[in-house]
């Protein structure tokens, strides 16, 4: 077991070290900047970043987009609201009505 476990461990942790150096790519060169920048591209696309030019291609990704939440029906929030949903278990009625 503490194999398993330990392979898996030594398995994942250069993702993890990756993903901790990873820095966001941006698409243009900011206007107000501080510091050096550079570019390099990053899937097809031309990624710029603070520092010096030669950085891992593995450190610098591109911001991952905002999932887009579920549009909310507000009759249905409304009815919530006022009547929570039921929570409906398999034994209910046995639970409630004991023989």
């Amino acid at each position: 077991m503490i194999r398993h476990v330990l392979a898996a461990a030594m398995a994942l942790a250069p993702l993890a070290t990756a993903a901790i150096g990873a820095e966001a790519c941006k698409s243009e060169l900011p206007a107000v900047r501080t510091g050096h920048w550079s570019w390099r591209i990053v899937d097809g696309k031309q990624c710029w970043y603070r520092g010096h030019p030669g950085r891992d291609k593995a450190t610098l990704e591109w911001p991952r987009p905002d999932p887009v939440a579920a549009p909310i029906d507000p009759d249905q929030e409304l009815l919530e609201s006022y009547w929570p949903a039921l929570k409906l278990e398999e034994n209910a009625f046995s639970e409630r009505w004991p023989r």
